[in-house]
C-alpha cells in the first residue's frame, strides 16, 4: 500500500538534497516538455561531472541552494515537470536495479522497497504490485532507456578505458545532447548512422536517445 499526494505533511520531502543523475532519455523527455532544446536544457539546469567508480561523464540537475536544495524544478505547488519526470522519480519509493548474467547474457531485475522516515505515503492508497506501479507511472520507456544505457556503461567499465578529451566529448554529445547530436546527422558531420531509420530516430525519442547511445558505443569502445 502506498499512495502519494498534496494532502500529505510530507509532500515533495523526498525532492530535496539529492543528486538527482539523468539519462539522455530523460534529458529529452523534460526538454520536450519544457519546449527547449536539448542545448538548452543542459545549460540551464545541469552540471556535468566524472563518476568516481565509472570514469563515466554524468549529467545532474542543478539543486536550489536557497531552498534546502530542493530540486531546480520543485516550487511551492510541486514539481512544475511532473509529466515528464526523470525514472528515479518515477519508480519512488520502488528502487530497482539490473545484473547480466555473463554466461547467458540474461538480465535480472532486483526491486526493493525504499522506506524513508519522513515519508507518511505507507499504508495508504490501494494494494498494487510492482508490476502495477511501473505502468501506473508510465515507466516502461524510460526502464528500456534505463537498461539500454546501463549495458553501455558496463562495456564501458570492462574496457577500464581511459578517456580522452574527445572521448567525453563524444559522450556529452551522443548521450546527453541529442538535439546536437541529430542536428550533426543531418548536417552530414556524424556519419555512421543508417538513414533508412532517420525519419524513425527524428520522430521518437527513444529510439533517438537508443541512436545516440550505440553510436557513441562505437565511438568510444572502438579497437
Amino acid at each position: 500500500l502506498f499512495k502519494c499526494s498534496r494532502e500529505l505533511p510530507c509532500f515533495n520531502s523526498c525532492c530535496y538534497n539529492l543528486n538527482q543523475s539523468l539519462t539522455g532519455y530523460d534529458i529529452l523527455k523534460i526538454s520536450r516538455f519544457k519546449k527547449i532544446s536539448t542545448i538548452s536544457f543542459l545549460k540551464r539546469f545541469t552540471f556535468s561531472y566524472t563518476g568516481k567508480q565509472t570514469g563515466f561523464p554524468v549529467v545532474s540537475l542543478f539543486q536550489q541552494p536557497d531552498k534546502e536544495n530542493a530540486c531546480i524544478f520543485l516550487e511551492e505547488t510541486g514539481c512544475t515537470v511532473y509529466e515528464a519526470r526523470p525514472l528515479s522519480c518515477r519508480l519512488y519509493p520502488v528502487a530497482r536495479g539490473i545484473s547480466i548474467n555473463k554466461n547467458s547474457g540474461k538480465k535480472n531485475e532486483h526491486f526493493a522497497i525504499i522506506n524513508e522516515d519522513h515519508c507518511e505515503g505507507f499504508g495508504k492508497g490501494s494494494m498494487m504490485s510492482v508490476e502495477d506501479w511501473l505502468n501506473n507511472q508510465k515507466a516502461q520507456d524510460y526502464i528500456e532507456a534505463n537498461d539500454f544505457f546501463m549495458e553501455f556503461i558496463l562495456n564501458f567499465g570492462e574496457k577500464s578505458k581511459k578517456l580522452k578529451k574527445e572521448d567525453r566529448e563524444a559522450i556529452l554529445l551522443g548521450c546527453y545532447n541529442l538535439d546536437l547530436f541529430l542536428e550533426k546527422i543531418e548536417s552530414g558531420e556524424i556519419s555512421g548512422i543508417d538513414k533508412s531509420n532517420l525519419d524513425e530516430i527524428k520522430n521518437n525519442d527513444l529510439s533517438l536517445f537508443k541512436a545516440g547511445v550505440e553510436w557513441t558505443r562505437q565511438e568510444i569502445l572502438k579497437d
